[in-house]
This record gives C-alpha cells, sequence and structure tokens, in this order.
C-alpha cells in the first residue's frame, strides 16, 4: 500500500557521513542533534513551525529487535500537541 503522504523520517547526525548524508537527504531523512531532552525539544519545535511535516520514527530507538518501545516518540507528540499514527513497515 502507498501513501500520498509527503513524509521525513527522523535520523541520528551521526549517520550523515558522505556517502551516506546525500542518500538521506534524497529520502527525505531529518538529521537529528543532541541527547533525548533536546532531541525531544528540536523535533517538537519543527512540528509546532511546520505547517504540514508527517515524520517516521522507530519507537524502540533502533532498528535492531528490542521487547520495550522507548518513550520519546510521545513525549515528542505531546510537547508539539499533535496526533500519533501507530503503524508498521514490514520489509
Amino acid at each position: 500500500m502507498q501513501l500520498d503522504i509527503n513524509y521525513k523520517f527522523l535520523t541520528k547526525k551521526e549517520l550523515f557521513f558522505f556517502p551516506m548524508n546525500i542518500l538521506l537527504k534524497l529520502y527525505g531523512s531529518i538529521p537529528i542533534r543532541g541527547k533525548k531532552k533536546n532531541a525531544i525539544r528540536q523535533v517538537a519545535s519543527m512540528l509546532n513551525n511546520a505547517h504540514s511535516l508527517h515524520i517516521i520514527i522507530s519507537p524502540e530507538g533502533s532498528f535492531s529487535n528490542v521487547t520495550n518501545w522507548k518513550k520519546g516518540f510521545y513525549y515528542m507528540a505531546q510537547k508539539a500537541n499533535v496526533p500519533i499514527m501507530v503503524c508498521y513497515l514490514d520489509y
């Protein structure tokens, strides 16, 4: 299923190095700087200032297999007063 939505991925700033940065930007990735609270503030600010912004976040905090989700995505949405749509990627 394909959604006709302009979306962005949140990615650690450390992954934006040549040549990865070109691919990440091409596929709509946004570099996130700092530790937990700074990242939450940065994303909440982006959401508050954007007319329309859909972001994709891995609630596990990584792509590795984990049993519990981290809470950062919830705090970002709460601080920016935006809804959360839960879905999954089957790859």
